[in-house]
């Protein structure tokens, strides 16, 4: 009917690129109102917190408990991007699956995902700065190919490792259609944020950008930045998962197409 809103559902076969970021902004419209508290914590919460030490501390690089707190802040930072992203991709991915856990749910399957998560981010990091090191193109190369290690430590139970290699197997042969996908949600990014920069800049021609130079400032800054991050976290996650779900069943194809080729008698 004319009007009528699709709601997600699952593919049952491969995507073109025009479905496939249909169906990730389906799935975002349709999981964003159970996905933002955990999105608000992973995008807004450390950026709270890095405020909260600037305004109590002023800022004082020379003061020593200033250094210490920042440290704690970092910390902290990363602790929740290792709890929470996890919990956030396994939200979205049962909303896909029409079988919604709550946010208290997530967090506690983020918690006991968060050690391989961390490692998984540790090989990645490592394999993209080798990457980069060796002209910058193999690190795009990587970029692309290990993309999908995050969805499968969530999705499939990997290992670090393992997870690795699988998103490698998943990618290959899809590389450039990745890459494609990857670039277009990159100007929709661009898009996004170039609002916050829009506004900053307008005041910063005024400031002529000496306001950022201001540890307090530059902090609210960052605060706004986590609030708008809090609203397009949800989207690469799921695009994410609607590009990890496709490229499952791309391999089951092949999986099935090679299990017949097998058992077809062979010519002569």
């Amino acid at each position: 009917m004319e009007g009528e809103i699709v709601v997600y559902q699952k593919p049952t076969a491969p995507l073109s690129i025009g479905q496939l970021l249909d169906s990730g902004f389906r799935l975002y419209r349709d999981c964003f109102k159970n996905a933002l508290p955990l999105a608000l914590g992973l995008g807004f919460l450390p950026a709270a917190v890095a405020l909260l030490i600037e305004l109590l501390f002023g800022g004082d690089s020379a003061d020593m408990g200033y250094l210490v707190a920042q440290l704690v802040s970092g910390l902290f930072g990363v602790v929740v991007m290792m709890v929470l992203s996890p919990a956030l991709i396994k939200l979205i991915d049962t909303e896909a699956s029409g079988t919604v856990i709550s946010s208290g749910e997530a967090v506690r399957v983020g918690l006991g995902m968060a050690l391989r998560f961390t490692l998984t981010w540790i090989l990645y990091s490592l394999a993209l700065m080798v990457g980069f090191l060796l002209l910058i193109v193999p690190g795009v190369i990587l970029g692309v190919s290990l993309s999908m290690s995050f969805y499968a430590v969530v999705l499939d139970d990997k290992g670090a490792a393992d997870a690795l290699r699988h998103s490698r197997m998943l990618t290959r042969g899809s590389w450039w259609r990745l890459a494609g996908i990857y670039t277009i949600m990159a100007f929709v990014y661009m898009a996004l944020y170039g609002m916050l920069f829009f506004l900053v800049g307008a005041f910063g021609a005024f400031a002529d950008w000496t306001f950022l130079a201001d540890p307090v400032t530059a902090a609210w800054f960052n605060l706004a930045n986590g609030l708008i991050s809090a609203f397009i976290i949800p989207l690469t996650y799921g695009i994410g998962l609607a590009v990890y779900y496709d490229l499952e069943l791309r391999r089951q194809g092949e999986d099935l197409a090679a299990r017949i080729a097998a058992t077809e008698p062979s010519a002569g």
